[in-house]
């Protein structure tokens, strides 16, 4: 059971006290966030970087979620490795953020309903039919873009989506989960043998996300060639 009363955003007072933690440790402070209009953080985020008075807090929207914000931070991690200076990997992550694509799928309405984003007749009609919804991440908002018949239909059109969106190959494939292991492998070997590639970062679907995906989603999220 999740604890909703624990999904509240971080508070001003608790970004402050880790700001000046790290401030008072390194050169500069490269924050990446959540999609801002899942837990409405902007706010808070900002308002304890402007309490600080410091140019070497930098704060980024990843426009994301899960386990693509957690491949942004490898990324200006493996830049900050080469010696890249911070206005380089924030120029970095920015084109990445641009390039970003994802695909959601859903196995159950009920968040949606609960979430008031479909009306209950809707979710009961497609409980009954098993039509499951496909969305996308677009500009930090998710939208519906497909949905299908059952699981086996919405894996080829997840296959179909990341094909007419030019792969780019050189990039890790982030796949998540909710719940499901055993559906989320059995994409990712579907995905290897479609796409010849074996670099795929995995991950649990957290709370946060999931009090609004729900059990058995699956989500991909992957770099387009510029």
């Amino acid at each position: 059971m999740i604890n909703i009363k624990m999904l509240k955003q971080a508070s001003q007072k608790f970004l402050l006290r880790k700001g000046i933690c790290l401030v008072s440790c390194l050169l500069s402070v490269l924050a990446m966030h959540i999609i801002e209009v899942v837990l409405n953080n902007r706010m808070s985020k900002h308002i304890a970087k402007d309490s600080m008075e410091s140019d070497r807090i930098h704060i980024i929207d990843s426009k994301t979620v899960t386990i693509a914000l957690g491949f942004l931070v490898v990324e200006a991690a493996k830049k900050a490795g080469e010696g890249k200076n911070i206005a380089e990997i924030i120029s970095y992550i920015n084109e990445l953020i641009l390039r970003q694509e994802s695909i959601v799928y859903l196995d159950t309405m009920e968040m949606l309903k609960r979430g008031g984003r479909i009306s209950p007749a809707k979710a009961a009609i497609g409980g009954m039919f098993g039509i499951k919804p496909i969305l996308s991440i677009k500009k930090g908002l998710l939208e519906p873009i497909d949905k299908a018949k059952g699981r086996k239909a919405a894996v080829k059109k997840i296959v179909e989506y990341i094909r007419s969106k030019n792969l780019d190959t050189s990039f890790t494939i982030m796949v998540a989960y909710s719940e499901d292991k055993i559906e989320c492998d059995k994409l990712v070997k579907i995905l290897s043998q479609e796409f010849n590639i074996t670099d795929f970062m995995i991950g649990e679907i957290g709370p946060s996300v999931g009090s609004h995906s729900g059990p058995g989603a699956l989500a991909v999220f992957f770099i387009s060639k510029s």
